[in-house]
């Protein structure tokens, strides 16, 4: 049985935001390293078996780039995860999805500066309408909110793991 394409988008979906509120509602009682651990545990015996044939045909080629190969697993898989879940004994599992929704903004702007990517009228009107959309979420277009607002520490380490996130996420 084949799943529907946007069956899959919405798994995902849930799955990535659900992981924001666990991380942030077991906060208190396991510890950020142990969290992260876990479910890398758990990934793994779940998709190992899945990946196993096209992991030995592409070892070779995983040997050879065994650098980025390194870098990209510090950034995007050990880093992030364990980065917001240590933000998230600091911060809102909402204020840790706001942040994350930078991504995306972030990523462009490490390509513009690394890659030499060009910025098109599009992304800058995409992101001048997602960081528009964040603010009114915030502040609730309050000038009190605005003035007042403040980041905290667990804002700012969901901040570092969306930077981490976004280096794994360039083009390579």
């Amino acid at each position: 049985m084949k799943i529907p394409p946007y069956v899959l988008l919405l798994l995902a979906t849930l799955l990535w935001g659900g992981n924001f509120v666990i991380s942030r509602a077991v906060s208190g009682d396991i510890p950020p390293l142990t969290l992260a651990f876990l479910r890398w545990c758990v990934a793994f015996v779940v998709f190992f078996p899945i990946a196993y044939r096209q992991l030995r045909y592409e070892w070779p080629m995983l040997k050879e780039n065994w650098f980025i190969v390194i870098i990209l697993s510090l950034t995007g898989i050990a880093a992030f995860n364990t980065l917001v879940y240590i933000g998230l004994h600091y911060t809102t599992s909402i204020n840790a999805s706001l942040m994350n929704s930078s991504t995306p903004i972030m990523i462009y702007i490490l390509s513009f500066i690394f890659l030499k990517e060009k910025l098109s009228k599009f992304q800058l009107i995409g992101t001048i309408l997602s960081l528009s959309k964040v603010d009114f979420i915030i502040t609730g277009v309050s000038l009190t909110r605005i003035v007042d607002f403040t980041f905290n520490k667990g804002d700012f380490i969901v901040i570092v793991a969306v930077f981490c996130w976004s280096v794994y996420s360039l083009p390579h």
